[in-house]
């Protein structure tokens, strides 16, 4: 007996249970069995059905059915770390939620016809195949949200808590919309608006280039904005510093004037540096590029921007480049330098340890 058709849509569970890795498979028991992999009732998924993957087996699946749509994938507790591949998914809306620990990987390219929600509650999603459609995405939960293709999708991508790490080689990771920040974005890839779309930075969000310990560099890209970098008032940002002169940093491609809007943000280092100079945002114009920002004339910056949370025993300089300071003209760079009182008592004690040798 063949499987009944469904004429409704509903929620399907993944156990593994068949012989095979893909979505349709059929054991073929009785002249029609069961789609085994979907249990308990062996259902075979049909658009408009939400997912739910849980267990351990066959952690690694595909998606062989075509045209098929969805409002949720939802990965539950105690599931292995699934990673889906196969064909395109496409949402309706929902999102996808995991509720689990483990690292959650989205191979699939997926298309968004409305916004969706991904929470990375309890652990973190990888989504590797490319997103596109006129939909966005609203990141919440702790954990991390990872995109690394090149995405084409048009709607905002609102980060409401947690990190959403961009690591695309090409292209956009947050594809062509507007980015709203409220928690943190981070990574070491590439994002590109277009349009009048801008990055918003509000109140209680930060910019994190790199990838934690791991120097790197955020790019943006505004050739083809008139949108703008606003960092709102009581935003910052996320700095590692590396060994003298690698460190994370923030570069500007096709800036125009007025790009970034500074006010009077603050750069937490994270406990790191090392004495020496490291560029921390760089502009493919020149200073221009930056307003909101208060410099002396030897270069030094003395508002918009400050810093906190150096290596213990460090203090630092903030300055554009090209001034009494060097460095590339329109660039800025922070120079780590002992704390005076450091210094002074480093000199005391090799003062006293000649003199006990004298004697």
């Amino acid at each position: 007996m063949s499987q009944p058709l469904r004429l409704s849509a509903a929620t399907v569970t993944w156990d593994g249970g068949g012989a095979s890795s893909l979505w349709s498979y059929n054991d073929g028991a009785g002249g029609g069995g069961k789609y085994t992999n979907w249990g308990p009732n062996g259902k075979l998924p049909v658009t408009g059905d939400g997912f739910e993957f849980g267990g351990t087996a066959r952690l690694s699946n595909t998606n062989d059915l075509n045209n098929i749509s969805t409002t949720n994938i939802t990965f539950m507790s105690g599931a292995g770390a699934f990673v889906l591949g196969g064909n395109a998914l496409t949402f309706t809306g929902g999102g996808i939620t995991n509720s689990s620990t483990n690292l959650q990987t989205i191979n699939m390219a997926l298309g968004l016809n409305a916004t969706i929600t991904i929470a990375a509650t309890t652990g973190s999603v990888a989504v590797v195949g490319q997103v596109s459609g006129a939909g966005g995405i609203s990141k919440t939960g702790a954990n991390t949200l990872l995109l690394t293709n090149a995405n084409t999708y048009a709607g905002t991508t609102n980060i409401t808590t947690g990190l959403l790490s961009a690591n695309n080689i090409t292209g956009s990771a947050t594809g062509t919309g507007a980015v709203s920040v409220t928690g943190t974005l981070g990574g070491a890839g590439t994002i590109t608006p277009t349009g009048s779309n801008g990055i918003t930075v509000n109140s209680g969000g930060a910019l994190a280039p790199g990838n934690g310990t791991t120097p790197g560099t955020m790019t943006f890209n505004f050739t083809s904005t008139t949108g703008k970098l606003t960092m709102s008032s009581g935003s910052g940002f996320q700095y590692h510093l590396g060994s003298a002169g690698v460190g994370d940093m923030l570069a500007i491609v096709g800036a125009s004037a007025g790009d970034v809007i500074f006010n009077n943000n603050m750069i937490n280092f994270m406990g790191t540096g090392a004495v020496g100079s490291y560029k921390i945002f760089d502009t493919s114009l020149n200073s221009t590029t930056w307003t909101g920002l208060t410099v002396n004339g030897s270069g030094q910056i003395t508002g918009g921007l400050t810093y906190t949370n150096l290596t213990g025993g460090y203090s630092a300089i903030l300055y554009m480049g090209g001034g009494s300071y060097g460095g590339t003209s329109g660039d800025i760079y922070v120079q780590v330098i002992p704390e005076p009182k450091v210094a002074l008592l480093g000199g005391l004690g090799a003062l006293l340890l000649l003199r006990r040798r004298r004697f």
